[in-house]
């Protein structure tokens, strides 16, 4: 039987393209990259209507620019840009009723942001 909450297969494919802005004291940068796994089971049971976790990719996209000096770098930032719904638990056989409780995290969900660094 496969491990609980391990999956058989994951992966990440990562492309960033670096723009070459050489009138402008910063160069910018495409990035995009995919991640996916495989199905899993979070419980012992191997029940695949109460505790599978179907396989799932995610797309997360940025669009950057640094300081040629490396002083700073500015990034927009999509992760999960797709919204694919996967849950990060699944609880079955609660006392109360419900046949199944799934949890879901913030990546479960599509965001976006901006992310900085300064050095000094």
């Amino acid at each position: 039987k496969p491990g609980l909450v391990a999956p058989d297969l994951k992966y990440n494919v990562r492309a960033t393209y670096e723009l070459p802005l050489s009138s402008l004291p910063f160069e910018g940068r495409v990035t995009v990259a995919y991640t996916g796994q495989d199905e899993t089971y979070t419980e012992p049971n191997y029940d695949p209507v109460h505790e599978l976790i179907d396989s799932y990719g995610l797309l997360d996209v940025s669009l950057g620019i640094s300081d040629r000096l490396g002083r700073y770098d500015v990034s927009l930032f999509g992760k999960n840009v797709l919204d694919e719904r996967f849950p990060t638990n699944i609880q079955s056989g609660f006392q109360s009723g419900v046949d199944r409780m799934a949890i879901y995290s913030r990546g479960s969900f599509a965001y976006w942001g901006i992310k900085a660094r300064w050095n000094f």
